[in-house]
């Protein structure tokens, strides 16, 4: 797998809160699902679960916020508020 791939992939775990519970309970697996070489996955298998986990939790709040905040903005438009 090239950098790019492992990129993306790692975007993915930041993301997709399924892939990433499946990463976390069972890692080599899904690094081996994937497609990812040896090397890589001997590298990424022992990356820092905790952070991932806390990293994906945010990511998922700002995306929250945003997607509620643009509403909010659409709905004062709509009543005319601001």
């Amino acid at each position: 797998m090239t950098t790019r791939e492992i990129e993306v992939y790692m975007a993915r775990l930041y993301t997709d809160a399924k892939l990433r519970d499946e990463f976390v309970a069972n890692p080599v697996a899904q690094l081996k699902i994937s497609g990812l070489n040896e090397e890589s996955i001997q590298v990424l298998k022992d990356m820092d679960m905790q952070g991932l986990l806390l990293a994906g939790k945010s990511y998922q709040h700002k995306r929250d916020f945003r997607e509620g905040h643009s509403l909010w903005r659409r709905f004062k438009k709509l009543l005319k508020l601001s």
